[in-house]
C-alpha cells in the first residue's frame, strides 16, 4: 500500500497506533478472527452483478492464457524428463505467512496475503526449500539416511501482486520446478552432481517439446554470479563437458563477470535461453544454490539447489 493512503486511512480511524496495535501487539490468531469478521461483513454486501463485474476485472481471478491440455502436455514430458528419483509434490496453494519475505529479499507487498496467516504462493521453489528442510531433519537423525539427498519437483500455478509491463505477462503463471538438498561433499562433488541433474531435466524438456508442436531453437546456457574461484575452475570438466557431450545442440557459457543477484543466490546461478520461430531469444529457466536450508536447519553443511522453468511461456511463445 502507498504511503499516503495508509497516512490517509491511520488519519481517518481516529486511533493512535492503529498501526503498531494490528501489526505487533495483536497476536496472529487474533488478528485473523477479527479480519475474518471484517470480510464476512464485507462479502455479506456483495451481490451476483458485483462478484461478476470483480471477476470481469480483477487481474488477479481471471483465467490463464494457456490451454490447460496444452500445459498438461508439457507438464508430462517435464515429470517424464526430472525422472522416476524426483519425487513428484502436488503443493498446497497457500503457505505460511512471510515464506517468501523470510527466505529471500522480497518485499510482502508483492505476495498475496491471506485472512488466515497464510500467503498465496508466489514462488514454489520457497515450499520446496520448507519440504526439503523437513525431509532432511528426519534424514539428518538416522546414520543410514543422513547423507541421503532429496529430490522433488511440482508444477504450480503462481500469482504475485506486482504489476508487469510485458506484453503477455501475467499476474498468474505456471512453472515446473525442481528441489535438491543434501550434505556437502568435498571438492564441490555434490553442487556439480546437483546442477547436472537440474539442467539435463530442462534440456531434456525443450529437446522434447517440438515433438507436442512448440518450436525452440538456439539453446543456450549461461552460468553466472560465480564469486569462487576453486568452483569456477571445475565448471568445464565438472559440467559442461559432460552437458555438452549429451546435448551437442546446446551451447554452454559461463559469465563470470556478470551479477544478477544480491544475497540470494550462492555459488553459481544459471540462466537458459532459447529462440522462438520468429528468432526472438527468451529466457526460459534459471535456478542456483541457496542457504535457505542451512538457515532453516542451522547446519552450514547442508546445501540446497532451486531452479524452475516456465512451462506457460513454452506454450505461449513457442507454439
Amino acid at each position: 500500500m502507498a504511503q499516503p493512503a495508509l497516512d490517509r486511512i491511520l488519519r481517518a480511524s481516529g486511533m493512535a497506533g492503529l498501526l503498531e496495535f494490528l501489526g505487533q501487539q495483536i497476536t496472529l490468531s487474533d488478528l485473523q478472527s477479527l479480519l475474518l469478521a471484517v470480510y464476512r461483513a464485507r462479502a455479506a454486501q456483495q451481490t451476483p452483478a458485483r462478484v461478476l463485474d470483480q471477476y470481469l476485472h480483477n487481474r488477479f481471478v481471471r483465467p490463464g492464457p494457456v490451454s490447460l491440455r496444452a500445459r498438461a502436455e508439457v507438464d508430462r514430458l517435464a515429470l517424464e524428463c526430472a525422472g522416476p528419483a524426483c519425487e513428484a509434490l502436488d503443493l498446497a496453494p497457500v503457505c505460511p505467512l512471510g515464506t517468501v519475505a523470510a527466505l529471500g529479499p522480497v518485499d510482502q507487498n508483492r505476495v498475496l496475503t491471506t485472512i488466515r496467516n497464510t500467503e498465496v504462493v508466489s514462488d514454489c521453489t520457497n515450499v520446496l526449500a520448507l519440504e526439503c528442510a523437513v525431509r532432511r531433519r528426519a534424514q539428518r537423525h538416522d546414520p543410514a539416511t543422513a547423507g541421503d539427498r532429496v529430490r522433488l519437483c511440482t508444477s504450480q500455478r503462481l500469482l504475485r501482486t506486482q504489476y508487469y509491463n510485458q506484453p503477455g505477462v501475467n499476474a498468474h503463471f505456471s512453472i515446473f520446478a525442481l528441489g535438491t538438498a543434501g550434505r556437502a561433499d568435498a571438492g564441490y562433488r555434490w553442487e556439480l552432481e546437483a546442477l547436472g541433474e537440474h539442467l539435463s531435466c530442462y534440456l531434456a524438456l525443450l529437446a522434447a517439446v517440438p515433438a507436442i508442436g512448440h518450436r525452440v531453437q538456439d539453446v543456450r546456457v549461461v552460468f553466472t554470479d560465480l564469486p569462487n574461484p576453486a568452483f569456477l575452475e571445475r565448471l568445464p570438466d565438472g559440467l559442461i563437458a559432460p552437458l555438452t557431450q549429451r546435448f551437442p545442440g546446446t551451447r554452454l557459457e559461463c559469465d563470470p563477470g556478470r551479477s544478477t543477484t544480491q544475497s540470494y543466490y550462492e555459488l553459481v546461478r544459471f540462466h537458459i535461453y532459447a529462440r522462438d520461430p520468429a528468432g526472438a531469444e527468451h529466457e526460459l529457466a534459471d535456478g542456483g544454490f541457496t542457504d535457505w536450508t542451512q538457515q532453516l536447519l542451522s547446519d552450514q553443511k547442508e546445501r540446497l539447489l532451486i531452479s524452475g522453468i516456465a512451462t506457460e511461456r513454452i506454450c505461449t511463445l513457442f507454439r
